[in-house]
């Protein structure tokens, strides 16, 4: 692999959702050297592929027909003997190769094969009625987990903006806060943007970025796994595969987020800061039209438990970057209202007290608040009734834990303390509990998210659907 780095197709084995296949011929000499350097680290975590040359179609492109790559996916279903195959596939075009094989810049379109007119048959016999069949409880794994990363995806490029947007409106407010204590304002902001769009791992490795490089690049980099683009990239490829689950003005929704979703990689930063502002407006309309008019079926419940899943994980990033350590007295109150504001909580906090933000009140409303829709109380008893309404399947492997232990155990720990003693700081200025209750919330939803998919979207075991009795092998 390392003597053809520049001839072959490389992908590390547990590739995650915002890592693509490399083409080695597209890279330049130091992105092949690092890739080398990543390679010899870690040889068993990377395969290189020999690339296919790709046959052609024509394609009318709006106004003429011209020459794109093709690759075609056919669907096969297994059953005792042997496999059928289905008459069809989906065809992935693009005038690049490489998009075709790495889901992005290509277009799909499902393939039919057609019989002559001589193998047609025709039939006007009587009309056979069918019994009705009620599938309610009935979801596929795949459909379960379009819709499970859909809340999820929806989530992240809507509170990335928001708060994005409220770091804006505090700099254009406070200009001065780029200064005040050293950059402590700055440095708190600067962090918890990058939490919010970056692995921890990356987090860890770029602290002396800038805050207008992280502010943009949450709104315009491809590369961050949790930022705009990429969470809009999978919220609007989950949506394709669940169309029929959703209504005609929430499809209107997403066709609008498909033609601005595409600018943000070539936008300047005035111009991402526009885009974001008005992606805002059909993210919050798409929200309410699936919160307003889809069935609560299961499918509805994997949608809400992602939505519910994702926004607790970023509300403790938020917190834990900003203020799991007491603030110096003159960036207090700008730093509590980013806070608020990116939460979109601050007109909530104001209506209620007729104060200046103090940490104990705002926690009160962030973490306790059984009625404030943006709390993480909130996210958790609505996370409770989605569990307990999904349909009851055998887990995968055995496991100690379901769904619902998991859940009740982080609301215990929550539930363990009082705004008041999260709020308080020891004599080295640390909230120590609040960080503490932060890490062990985060830790018991990765625990969440992985029991959930490894009992309902994973596909392994016996049964391809939710609520299907196991067959025997």
């Amino acid at each position: 692999m390392l003597s053809r780095l520049d001839e072959l197709v490389l992908e590390p084995i547990d590739r995650g959702r915002a890592q693509r296949s490399t083409f080695g011929r597209t890279c330049s000499r130091d992105q092949l050297d690092d890739l080398a350097a990543r390679i010899r680290a870690e040889p068993h975590r990377w395969v290189g592929q020999e690339e296919q040359p790709l046959s052609t179609a024509p394609s009318f492109d709006g106004t003429s027909i011209v020459r794109r790559h093709v690759v075609m996916r056919a669907f096969v279903v297994a059953h005792d003997d042997g496999y059928a195959w289905m008459d069809g596939a989906l065809t992935r075009s693009s005038d690049r190769p490489e998009a075709v094989t790495m889901s992005r810049g290509a277009w799909s379109k499902d393939t039919w094969i057609v019989a002559p007119p001589s193998e047609r048959s025709w039939s006007a016999g009587r009309t056979i009625s069918l019994p009705q069949v009620d599938l309610r409880d009935s979801v596929t794994s795949s459909t379960a987990s379009s819709l499970y990363w859909m809340g999820r995806n929806h989530e992240r490029a809507d509170v990335v903006i928001r708060v994005v947007g409220a770091v804006d409106e505090e700099l254009r407010l406070w200009p001065d806060l780029r200064e005040e204590a050293d950059g402590d304002w700055v440095h708190r902001v600067t962090a918890a943007v990058a939490a919010l769009t970056l692995e921890d791992a990356a987090v860890a490795q770029r602290p002396s970025t800038s805050l207008d490089a992280v502010l943009v690049g949450a709104l315009v980099d491809p590369t961050h796994p949790r930022g705009v683009p990429t969470s809009l990239h999978f919220l609007l490829t989950g949506a394709r595969s669940v169309r029929e689950r959703l209504s005609a003005d929430a499809a209107r929704m997403l066709g609008d987020l498909e033609l601005l979703q595409p600018r943000l990689a070539d936008a300047a930063p005035i111009e991402a800061r526009e885009l974001a502002e008005a992606i805002v407006a059909p993210l919050s309309a798409l929200a309410g039209l699936m919160g307003g008019s889809m069935v609560r079926d299961a499918g509805w419940r994997f949608l809400d438990l992602g939505r519910r899943i994702e926004r607790s994980e970023l509300l403790c990033r938020l917190l834990a970057a900003t203020i799991t350590t007491s603030e110096p007295e003159t960036v207090a109150a700008p730093l509590r209202e980013t806070v608020l504001a990116g939460w979109d909580c601050l007109g909530a906090y104001r209506r209620r007290h007729r104060s200046d933000v103090e940490t104990s009140t705002m926690l009160s409303l962030l973490l306790y608040d059984p009625g404030n829709p943006r709390s993480l109380r909130f996210q958790l008893a609505r996370a409770c009734e989605d569990v307990a309404a999904l349909p009851d399947r055998p887990p995968i492997e055995r496991a100690t834990d379901t769904p619902a232990t998991i859940l009740e155990r982080i609301v215990a720990t929550v539930d363990a303390h009082t705004p008041a003693g999260l709020a308080r700081t020891g004599a080295d200025g640390r909230r120590d509990t609040l960080a503490d209750v932060l890490r062990a919330v985060s830790a018991g939803l990765a625990e969440l998210e992985e029991r959930v998919e490894l009992d309902y979207v994973a596909h392994v075991g016996p049964g391809t659907l939710l609520g299907e009795e196991p067959r025997s092998r």
